[in-house]
């Protein structure tokens, strides 16, 4: 089995999480089909040769190279889950029998998945607000695959797909975002209606065990067709920076006018932090949260927007069941959870917390 491999390439990246504001990840999906029939008129056995002909083809690739290939199938429960709340894998696809493929290349951020809507789909994700690196990648791997692979093109739609959301451009980007002070007002529905005027949906993220509510939100363009990517791109880039903007605003008036009800968010979650001892993945992303605009805010002076994010990628479910070696039940891994994040708050607040491996 190779996923330890891949865990211990994503484990090496974990330092090298950057900070932004607003944005905590973004990733780039490319829809891809080749010229033939589409996978829904595919039965199990030809979508399994599909498999086989497309990890020949693509390990055959001169730049794709150290790639791991995976059959899902083939993976536990607990690293389905893992792959899933590192978003390497879309939770709401894991478990499918549809014979899928995986593919990791060398940067544990960028992978093929092949059979599911579309034959083949490359992604690649990137810290923070990073999205012309996550493209840029995407789009280098396409061309390496282009090389190899006949895809499915009209002068007309451009990229066939059976989805028309994925026809045209191939292209979807989606933002995981932080709003925690647009939250606690009465102007983040407002803000989000007028998103889909610029062709954008925005819904919680489904690919933790539990979603996060209220605070953390994925925003992704509705369609690939009708425009070039790179303006995707920028509309995505401005509307996230927009959107900081709002953010920054909404809790700029939360300390000038509600200092105590911000106040109270957050020294309530750092006490539930420091404290507790079975804290759920719904709680444990709601008090780094609280704890997250604590920093923004300038009320907690110990703790950096890094330390915040890496802990958080460290005590999610996935993570915790991955490094046992199997599912736990739930109330082990919110114990678990506790003990790994009130070890991290001492550590913030001996001055330590260099090192936070865990």
């Amino acid at each position: 089995m190779t996923v330890p491999n891949l865990f211990s390439r994503l484990q090496a990246s974990d330092s090298q999480i950057p900070a932004h504001d607003v944005a905590i990840s973004t990733r780039v999906r490319l829809a891809r089909n080749l010229d033939e029939p589409f996978l829904l008129t595919m039965n199990m056995v030809e979508r399994r040769l599909l498999r086989d002909r497309l990890f020949d083809l693509i390990g055959d690739c001169n730049s794709i190279n150290d790639a791991i290939f995976l059959r899902e199938e083939a993976l536990a429960p607990h690293e389905v889950g893992y792959l899933a709340e590192v978003n390497l894998l879309d939770r709401e696809e894991a478990g499918r029998e549809k014979a899928v493929g995986l593919i990791y290349l060398k940067d544990p951020c960028q992978m093929l998945v092949i059979g599911l809507e579309d034959h083949l789909s490359i992604r690649c994700r990137a810290s923070g607000l990073n999205l012309e690196d996550a493209w840029m990648q995407a789009d280098r791997i396409d061309n390496a695959l282009e090389e190899r692979l006949d895809f499915a093109f009209s002068e007309n739609f451009g990229y066939l797909s059976p989805d028309p959301r994925h026809t045209g451009t191939g292209l979807e980007i989606s933002c995981l975002l932080h709003l925690p002070a647009l939250s606690l007002g009465d102007d983040l529905q407002r803000v989000f209606r007028g998103l889909t005027a610029l062709n954008m949906v925005v819904a919680q993220p489904a690919y933790w065990s539990t979603p996060a509510q209220g605070t953390y939100f994925l925003l992704a363009n509705a369609r690939g067709l009708g425009r070039k990517e790179q303006d995707f791109l920028e509309t995505m880039v401005n509307t996230v920076n927009k959107l900081a903007e709002f953010e920054a605003k909404a809790r700029d008036y939360l300390l000038s006018e509600a200092r105590a009800l911000l106040e109270e968010h957050v020294w309530s979650a750092f006490g539930q932090l420091k404290y507790g001892r079975c804290i759920d993945d719904m709680k444990a992303n709601e008090l780094l949260g609280n704890i997250r605009l604590g920093v923004l805010s300038g009320i907690i002076q110990n703790i950096t927007l890094h330390d915040v994010e890496l802990i958080r990628s460290q005590t999610g479910t996935g993570r915790i069941h991955y490094q046992a070696g199997e599912t736990l039940d739930e109330t082990t891994t919110s114990q678990i959870r506790a003990k790994l994040l009130r070890r991290w708050l001492a550590e913030r607040e001996s001055g330590r917390g260099k090192d936070n491996s865990l």
